[in-house]
């Protein structure tokens, strides 16, 4: 894929047609046509015009360090890194919209990506993946997972602020924050994404609908729509497959109510991979009587075998995301007209040491140094570890 990418990238952006190296059109217009030199470059042929205006109302003219920039990214498209390639050509695109050069560049890079996406996730469908039985709740399934653990973090409340503006985005850059997760490819912005080329968008007919990046592993979900996943595929930073467990088999509970039975599916929320075992937060988006309180628990898994090593208790962790730091979980839990709260797990078997009255439910949980930003309904609290 590089050498062909390297072959052919500018009879590709260039659409094989006459273009203007000044403005980037296809179809040199005429204001182009007084031209100081003209020639072929890797086969296209390419006309320089002494003056260059700007047409269609749009800027099409790269600036010395636009040029560089371009450079940048077509080494970058050189060496099969297309994603740095393409989102090095769409920030030069917005700068620069009427660059047809750019243009084609850029759904070049796009082509390359989704092939090597194609190729991942016909690699992921031809791996076995684990099966999961469905849990026996009430079960505890105790047993001492070996993590070096720190203090059992105090969380003394530093500051707390009222926020009804429900923009989780503008408290995350308010606060320096990062949602460790990549921004998918979709259909109607199918260039705004940062997602690996070895994350495949499709497994079969499931759908990507998150992909996690943690610090030395990414852990990718996939379900039927959006609204959450029951296969888990964990892959290290090259994209090579750690496990890939099946949660199918989860998706329903003992006491669901046939009433609510479209809105009690469980799915897997968020996940992270310590020391071989995959802690993950499998719950349903809506009441806990519909499910007879049996929802929102956080399990240990061993990452080779698929075996349950611990159980949370119940209504633990129904926010984007939990924490896992120093041997302990930081979870949330809260849901109209049901308490909301902040839990401390004993991350090496699973019970609950501590928690934390929230004033409403909450979304996020985030850390930054010793910090711990909670993002709620309607309040914002930052904790000390």
């Amino acid at each position: 894929m590089k050498a062909q990418a390297k072959t052919h990238r500018l009879a590709l952006a260039l659409c094989f047609g006459v273009f203007c190296v000044s403005c980037g059109s296809k179809n040199v217009p005429q204001q182009c046509l007084d031209i100081e030199s003209k020639g072929k470059q890797d086969g296209v042929e390419v006309v320089k015009p002494k003056k260059h205006i700007e047409y269609h109302g749009e800027k099409t003219e790269l600036t010395q360090e636009d040029r560089k920039m371009r450079q940048e990214a077509l080494e970058a498209m050189d060496n099969g890194d297309y994603l740095k390639s393409r989102q090095i050509l769409s920030m030069l695109l917005k700068r620069t919209p009427g660059n047809l050069s750019l243009s084609a560049l850029v759904e070049t890079a796009n082509k390359a990506l989704n092939s090597g996406r194609m190729h991942a996730g016909s690699l992921l469908e031809n791996v076995k993946w684990k099966v999961l039985e469905k849990p026996q709740y009430g079960n505890t399934y105790r047993e001492k997972i070996a993590l070096s653990q720190g203090p059992l973090p105090s969380l003394k409340k530093v500051k707390q602020e009222n926020d009804t503006s429900f923009d989780d985005v503008a408290w995350v850059e308010q606060n320096g924050l990062n949602m460790p997760v990549f921004k998918i490819p979709l259909p109607f912005e199918p260039s705004g994404d940062n997602l690996p080329e070895h994350i495949p968008l499709k497994i079969g007919e499931m759908i990507l609908v998150q992909a996690i990046e943690h610090k030395d592993h990414q852990i990718a979900f996939y379900g039927k729509n959006y609204s959450g996943g029951h296969l888990v595929a964990v892959l290290d930073n090259t994209g090579k497959n750690m496990a890939t467990f099946n949660f199918e088999k989860w998706a329903q509970g003992p006491k669901d109510k046939k009433t609510d039975i479209r809105f009690v599916e469980r799915k897997v929320r968020w996940a992270k991979m310590s020391n071989g075992v995959l802690f993950a937060a499998v719950g349903h988006n809506t009441y806990a009587k519909s499910s007879g309180g049996i929802n929102a628990h956080i399990y240990a898994i061993e990452l080779n075998t698929g075996e349950i090593l611990w159980q949370s208790d119940p209504l633990v962790s129904n926010a984007l995301n939990f924490i896992l730091r120093d041997g302990w979980i930081l979870s949330g839990y809260g849901f109209t007209a049901e308490p909301d709260f902040l839990y401390v797990i004993d991350a090496t078997n699973g019970k609950t040491r501590k928690s934390i009255k929230l004033k409403s439910g909450p979304s996020a949980i985030l850390e930054k140094d010793d910090s711990i930003f909670v993002k709620t309904y309607n309040t914002n609290y930052v904790f000390r570890w």
